[in-house]
């Protein structure tokens, strides 16, 4: 009804009447009522609006728009539209008017765009408060106290009354939590009260509490949930194992980190006459978790597992995503199969998914079984090194047949901590991708385009994972910084293949550039997202893909199970088609903003981490390469991973941004690009942020055009 009533007002191009707009859209007498529920959503929503005359026009022909508001830790942030495929509008922090980060808000286009400057807008209006909690150190005065937000995006402190939030000086440098109470106006802070005093900055685990708190992330399980869990560990399964092809006899295994506690995957191999019969046995999440239960609730709204260095926020209580749908070796589990027959080039022969009844043999581990396929002894791996040797093959060959169809392999390292007892870092390493890692990679990518696929053809309501192409003005961009350094992406950029990306990281392979340009290009592509249409994914060069392989730690892979499961049970009837119609939309959208909340979060703690790491080699120099380059400052990169800004305004010389060829120029001729080496010094860290600081000791070696 929105989607018509908006239609009808942009067709028409002038404000109408309620009535009028019944007629319009041919409404019968017991649909006016759904008409006014429909007209008063838009209205909240900042879409339409109601004129004096009581008539409603949409508000785009003022150029006023609703989205939501994006800051950054400066004095400016973006306006990102509630519709897709539009541009984000520069808002100055002069012209946000009370609105802070995530809000909802109205916006007016007082500047188009011009060139490669950015439309701008000013914030009319606040819709919806999207911050209502910050977390952040106490500063107590005698009559007054402010909490200084751990957030920069909080552009601004929070005033706390003293007397109301019994504050004393006791309290001064601890951190707390603090809900606002009255939002800003004109040349004045938020107001708030005190939630929870969290503790002290140094005390072990407050750092993960506080990524916690910030990003809003759910921690604890309700005791509904809790105890649904603990109930299904008394549930027979003998019963439903007569309903399951039975595989107990087929050897099966399963591979993970030596750390892995939720097991989500078994793998299987036999060879053929004609090649192999691959075996992917996936833990049968949905026979516990039923749809509408407490625990389903409550996994939709995790909506994944959570990894913050030190702790898991599991989607589902430790009774089943560790114990009763881990597939833990000689035990009896659920568990849904795909057996896939592959010729020797590694093509998909044909395919068969059931549910079934598995018991793994044995639980490996990546490194002794990247050992062995590396060409080392490893003994207690012997009674099984055949089956092990034909994975090694078979995955080779699908590394290459995706290397062919140009699917994108960045190869950019994960950087991973070694912690103390107390959680403190002691290490800081890149976490090698090995054989093993990438052949377990293959074998998933493999069985989500054949899931997909397979349920794509016979027109049943479904989850894709989309990674649309990349936009030719972000191409654009990326190809002309790649210039400096000598390269090109080849082929039309408005219709590019994933092969031309391919291309330039085979060409820039052992180049001081490579991590850099790799990462550069990430940038440059969209993130992928769940959509309840197909689309195909661009990054991995994939016509059909879906998430199927990890439903103890993704909801839409759990969403996917019970489709697969009521179609082959025979119950996808109309009604149910209408259902999943119904709500795969919503679980798409709750699914990508609790993906990119945890992304932000685990991001967030491995910043933290890296700094308290670098806490204590303060005064100590390093060898650096240029990471990146804004107007403000020069971000570096050390050889652990750890990553820090140098200031513009700390240099002896002053500098110019050229964001076109992205470089740097000094007044003195000095001219600086990404992949420099430099020789700096750790000043200072602020570990409560993530933040490092280093100063210029003396340039390395200059980067020239052709990357050497």
């Amino acid at each position: 009804m929105t989607k018509k009533i908006t239609d009808i007002l942009e067709q028409k191009n002038r404000a109408m009447s309620p009535e009028e707009l019944g007629k319009a859209l041919n409404l019968k007498d017991n649909e006016k009522a759904a008409l006014a529920m429909a007209m008063a959503e838009l209205v909240q929503k900042g879409v339409i609006q109601r004129t004096k005359k009581g008539r409603y026009r949409l508000l785009a022909e003022d150029k006023i728009f609703a989205g939501t508001i994006q800051l950054t830790d400066r004095n400016f942030g973006f306006f990102l539209y509630d519709e897709p495929g539009h541009e984000d509008v520069f808002i100055h922090g002069s012209a946000l008017h009370g609105a802070m980060n995530g809000d909802r808000v109205l916006v007016k286009i007082i500047q188009e765009k011009v060139g490669d400057q950015k439309a701008e807008g000013i914030v009319l209006k606040v819709l919806d408060r999207r911050t209502t909690t910050v977390i952040g150190i106490l500063q107590v005065n005698k009559d007054h106290a402010f909490l200084i937000p751990y957030d920069r995006k909080v552009r601004t402190d929070i005033y706390l009354d003293v007397k109301e939030n019994k504050l004393t000086k006791q309290h001064e440098g601890m951190v707390a939590e603090v809900t606002i109470i009255k939002w800003p106006t004109e040349g004045k802070n938020p107001e708030g009260r005190v939630v929870d005093i969290l503790g002290r900055v140094d005390d072990p685990g407050l750092d993960v509490e506080m990524v916690i708190r910030t990003f809003d992330l759910p921690s604890e399980f309700p005791q509904e949930v809790l105890d649904e869990a603990k109930a299904l560990q008394e549930e027979p399964m003998q019963e439903e194992f007569e309903h399951r092809k039975d595989l107990r006899d087929l050897l099966t295994f399963t591979i993970d980190g030596a750390d892995a506690k939720d097991i989500d995957d078994a793998v299987s191999i036999e060879t053929t006459q004609d090649g192999y019969r691959l075996g992917v046995h996936i833990a049968d999440v949905s026979h516990y978790v039923k749809e509408y239960s407490a625990l389903d609730k409550e996994a939709f709204r995790r909506g994944t597992s959570v990894y913050l260095v030190s702790k898991v926020l599991p989607m589902l209580p430790k009774e089943l995503s560790n114990d009763l749908c881990s597939l833990n070796p000689g035990e009896d589990k659920l568990a849904m199969s795909v057996m896939i027959e592959l010729n020797r080039k590694g093509e998909t022969l044909s395919h068969e998914i059931f549910p079934s009844v598995i018991r793994s043999s044995y639980r490996l581990v990546y490194d002794d079984v990247s050992d062995l396929l590396e060409g080392k002894e490893v003994p207690a791996l012997k009674e099984i090194e055949a089956p092990l040797q034909a994975m090694g093959e078979l995955s080779k060959l699908l590394t290459e047949k995706r290397r062919l169809r140009g699917a994108i392999d960045f190869g950019i390292a994960e950087s991973y901590f070694e912690l103390d007892e107390n959680g403190w870092p002691i290490d800081m390493k890149f976490r090698e991708r090995r054989i093993a890692n990438r052949l377990i990679e293959e074998f998933m990518i493999l069985t989500n385009e054949v899931v997909s696929e397979h349920f794509y053809w016979i027109e049943v309501p479904f989850l894709y994972r989309t990674h649309e192409k990349p936009s030719a003005e972000k191409l654009m961009e990326f190809n002309t910084f790649i210039h400096n350094f000598g390269f090109h992406l080849k082929g039309r950029l408005e219709n590019i293949h994933p092969s031309a990306l391919n291309l330039l990281i085979d060409q820039v392979e052992g180049s001081p550039q490579e991590h850099l340009i790799n990462k550069m290009m990430l940038r440059s592509l969209k993130q992928a997202k769940y959509t309840n249409y197909f689309e195909g994914h661009f990054g991995l060069a994939s016509t059909y893909y879906s998430h199927f392989t990890a439903p103890i730690r993704r909801y839409p892979d759990l969403q996917i199970h019970r489709i697969i499961k009521d179609q082959l049970a025979g119950k996808m009837t109309k009604r149910r088609r209408e259902h999943y119609d119904s709500i795969l939309e919503a679980v798409s959208e709750q699914s990508n903003m609790t993906e990119r909340r945890a992304d932000d979060a685990e991001r967030k703690i491995d910043d933290i981490k890296a700094a308290q790491f670098m806490s204590d080699r303060i005064g100590e120099e390093f060898d650096a390469v240029i990471s990146g380059l804004t107007g403000f400052g020069i971000f570096v990169e050390l050889d652990n991973s750890a990553e820090g800004l140098i200031p513009l305004s700390s240099l002896d010389e002053f500098f110019q941004f050229d964001k076109e060829k992205y470089i740097l120029t000094g007044n003195k001729g000095t001219k600086l690009e990404l992949g420099r080496a430099l020789r700096v010094k750790l000043v200072s860290v602020n570990t409560q942020r993530g933040e490092i600081n280093f100063e210029l000791m003396r340039y390395g070696h200059e980067t020239t055009r052709n990357g050497s």
